[in-house]
């Protein structure tokens, strides 16, 4: 299986990533490769030299998960100065809007400043009250759409813990078909909402988990027994 890590850090990963999470997936059958995105690139200043664009760097990050297979969006807390007013968590969260089934770790040396965050941006009802930091990740798992948080950089573990689930490689291996095999090839099926549609856009449905896309999921399952039972009898 191949697929796509989207890393943001305004810290070279690449070093950590390949040792740590490249090779030690290879050894499993699954190819993990990691873009990186450093949101202090000198591409991503304003143009009047103020600070950093914060949305020249998610419209560079939707354009990878729109070309890539991306499975896992991994990103530091800190990576813009504090003029900047920016942080990992909003990025995710913009990210989150246009991706919402993309896996998304958040990593950081201050996580309780992550969290603080993003606990001001719930509604007052959903906040944990007691903030013991280990109680208040696990309801922020369940509350925020940002699947997990990490002390430091060892999102390692994280990733390979993930990625080692038999279902998750199913489904990351049917999307790298439909949108990067033959994403332009029009589905020619008796079952009529297929009709037209390219492959691409229907992987893009089942990834994004619309209702229409659980709908193609099941139907591509439905369409491969039927295919097997009738070439099973000719």
């Amino acid at each position: 299986m191949r697929t796509y890590c989207l890393v943001i850090d305004d810290d070279n990963q690449e070093e950590y990533f390949n040792a740590n999470v490249r090779c030690v997936l290879e050894h499993e059958g699954i190819e993990l490769m990691p873009i990186f995105v450093n949101p202090t690139d000198r591409k991503y200043l304003k143009l009047d030299h103020s600070g950093l664009d914060k949305n020249s760097i998610i419209k560079d990050c939707r354009t990878i998960l729109d070309s890539y297979n991306v499975s896992i969006i991994v990103s530091d807390y800190k990576i813009a100065t504090p003029k900047d007013q920016f942080t990992g968590v909003d990025v995710i969260l913009d990210l989150i809007e246009t991706h919402p089934s993309i896996y998304k770790i958040l990593y950081s040396a201050t996580i309780k400043k992550a969290i603080q965050q993003i606990l001001s941006l719930l509604p007052l009802g959903s906040k944990p009250v007691n903030f013991d930091i280990d109680k208040v990740i696990d309801s922020l798992i369940k509350i925020a759409k940002i699947n997990d948080f990490v002390r430091g950089k060892g999102y390692d573990q994280k990733i390979i813990k993930y990625l080692r689930n038999p279902e998750i490689q199913h489904r990351q291996h049917l999307l790298n078909i439909l949108k990067h095999t033959a994403p332009d090839l029009e589905f020619k099926s008796c079952y009529p909402p297929f009709g037209g549609k390219k492959l691409k856009e229907i992987g893009v449905e089942i990834e994004n988990l619309t209702p229409q896309g659980k709908e193609f999921h099941e139907e591509l399952i439905y369409q491969t027994i039927a295919y097997l039972t009738t070439i099973n009898h000719e």
